[in-house]
């Protein structure tokens, strides 16, 4: 199968609110794009849909990557983001999550439900200060 058969069957909605101060480290949403692509959407004949969705608060900015994929199993789900040799999360994920974790004290937030799919989140501080 070809990538453009894939594309064909791959819908993604851009959900943004203006956030015109957010600042972001570069590759910080192209991990998590990749991997509910790869992982979640890629074995599934009729393909999916893909939702970036940037969520402006009070106090901090919302931005998720949500896919209707397979989603992933809740033992797979616990130990994803855990820096061990048996982890099967690529090292995309957990650099990203590493690095939100230094620039904004809160690391990536995985919800699952197999057969439905995956939303992973993190959150942006509009006051660096916290």
């Amino acid at each position: 199968m070809s990538s453009n058969g894939f594309c064909n069957r791959l819908r993604v909605n851009w959900e943004m609110d203006e956030c015109l101060d957010l600042l972001i480290p570069p590759l910080t949403i192209q991990p998590l794009v990749e991997n509910a692509i790869r992982h979640g959407l890629i074995g599934r004949v009729i393909g999916g849909q893909l939702t970036i969705r940037i969520a402006d608060h009070d106090t901090y900015v919302e931005i998720s990557v949500e896919d209707d994929g397979v989603g992933i199993d809740e033992a797979v789900l616990k130990g994803l983001l855990a820096k061990t040799s048996n982890c099967q999360s690529g090292i995309g994920l957990l650099n990203t999550d590493l690095r939100i974790k230094r620039l904004f004290g809160k690391g990536l937030h995985i919800t699952s439900e197999l057969n439905r799919g995956t939303t992973v989140s993190f959150i942006v501080y509009k006051d660096c200060r916290r």
